[in-house]
């Protein structure tokens, strides 16, 4: 029992989120439109670019996303004629055993999927970059997207989802996103998928490529709109409001 007079403990979650105003500017600039272009020459200007970008952790799902678009190349649901996947991956743990074995994997896999899919073309099926990328490329990649598939096993809130919506200036793209990231409880208007499940994530891609550009706008004008409100800076305040109403003893 609380003893009369006691303060009583209260929880509560504070779902942090990003300078939206700040991402939004940054991505509008022409230096990261220029490099968004510049990227998709690189990659062979495919009709559609799908991305990921992670931390190198088991929890991001990177296997089972390179694996889902590796069953949609071989059911002839998608093309490398058509369609490009690229994953960036920050290095995680370099020095463990168990993130230098997922590395192993993902070499393994990338190679295994861009030998069995050869485009006539001459593009990579996958585009793999393992390494620390400098913010305007980040952003860029944001910007040279079509979809972007966020697909954790588990996770916290994963600013990456809330990123690439932010990135989104002209309402374009559409966002694939697992219900095992914290940004799935905000940005509702994403092509939501359970997590760890091949079979959603390949709906969820489907969908996703699907989808007709009215529906895509609406649906990225009303997660931006939702970010727009629900910045950092609103969560700082939450946060310092509360701090402010506990009483003084």
């Amino acid at each position: 029992a609380v003893p009369p007079g006691s303060v009583i403990p209260k929880a509560k979650t504070y779902p942090i989120s990003l300078d939206f105003a700040d991402v939004s500017k940054a991505a509008s600039s022409e230096v990261v439109k220029h490099k968004a272009k510049e990227l998709r020459e690189q990659w062979g200007s495919p009709t559609t670019v799908l991305l990921g970008v992670d931390r190198i952790d088991y929890t991001k799902g990177i296997p089972e996303r390179l694996e889902a678009f590796e069953s949609l190349l071989e059911s002839g649901q998608l093309s490398t004629e058509d369609v490009v996947f690229v994953q960036a991956g920050s290095p995680s743990r370099e020095n463990v055993a168990s993130y230098q074995a997922l590395q192993t994997r993902l070499d393994s896999l990338v190679k295994r999927i861009n030998e069995k899919f050869p485009s006539s073309q001459g593009r990579l099926p996958v585009v793999y970059w393992a390494k620390n990328l400098a913010r305007e490329d980040m952003l860029a990649l944001f910007v040279a997207a079509d979809v972007m598939v966020v697909s954790p096993l588990r996770d916290g809130m994963n600013l990456v989802a809330k990123e690439f919506v932010a990135c989104r200036g002209d309402n374009s793209g559409v966002l694939v996103l697992s219900t095992g990231a914290g940004a799935a409880d905000h940005l509702t208007q994403a092509v939501l998928c359970e997590p760890g499940n091949p079979e959603a994530l390949h709906d969820a891609i489907l969908t996703a490529l699907a989808m007709d550009g009215g529906e895509a706008h609406t649906r990225m004008a009303a997660m931006r709109d939702y970010l727009a409100v629900h910045d950092v800076a609103a969560w700082a305040s939450d946060i310092l409001g509360d701090l402010a109403s506990l009483p003084s003893k």
